[in-house]
């Protein structure tokens, strides 16, 4: 009785040498063609210009969600004249991170937590001598961890212009006279 030798085990041996001999064949024209001298070394610059070089991938940075609503943003009413070269300004604002005013002597800020009905911002503002200044009331809100949105106005919670006439008056000297005259 004869035996056979199974097909299928001879399909396959000739597949497996097949593959093992087109392997070698690639393998070695390629690896000759793009082999490095033994003396260089390998570096980022080596890479080809198409490829760009390994890099450690970047964390991610979370966005900014678009705020909801406006925070509740109002300044009390200011003084209309006044003698000194500054005045302090109540500013009310939601979220509160800081509070700029400007005019036409300068700008000045203060930053902390503030809230629209316990913790007003206070704000001194400087003031130009002999003219009207005009306020400008800037808020910048922190709506999210780092995600900031800023209200802007000229106007006081009742809707009249944030303007101060400074004037300034000039110090006077007192005379000085002779009471005891002989």
């Amino acid at each position: 009785m004869k035996t056979r030798f199974p097909v299928w085990l001879a399909c396959s041996a000739i597949v497996i040498l097949a593959a093992l001999f087109l392997t070698q064949t690639f393998a070695g024209s390629t690896s000759a063609q793009t082999a490095a001298p033994a003396s260089a070394s390998a570096s980022v610059n080596d890479w080809p210009d198409d490829y760009p070089p390994p890099t450690s991938t970047p964390t991610p940075k979370p966005t900014c969600p678009p705020p909801a609503t406006p925070e509740p943003f109002w300044v009390e009413p200011v003084r209309p004249s006044t003698n000194l070269r500054y005045q302090t300004i109540k500013v009310y604002l939601g979220k509160g991170y800081s509070v700029i005013a400007s005019s036409e002597a300068g700008t000045a800020s203060v930053t902390g937590k503030f809230d629209a009905f316990s913790r007003p911002a206070y704000v001194t503002v400087p003031l130009e001598p002999n003219i009207t200044n005009h306020i400008v009331i800037t808020g910048v809100v922190e709506y999210w961890d780092d995600c900031f949105y800023t209200l802007t106005t000229s106007t006081d919670r009742y809707g009249n212009p944030l303007e101060i006439e400074q004037r300034d008056v000039p110090m006077s000297i007192p005379l000085i006279t002779n009471k005891w005259t002989e």
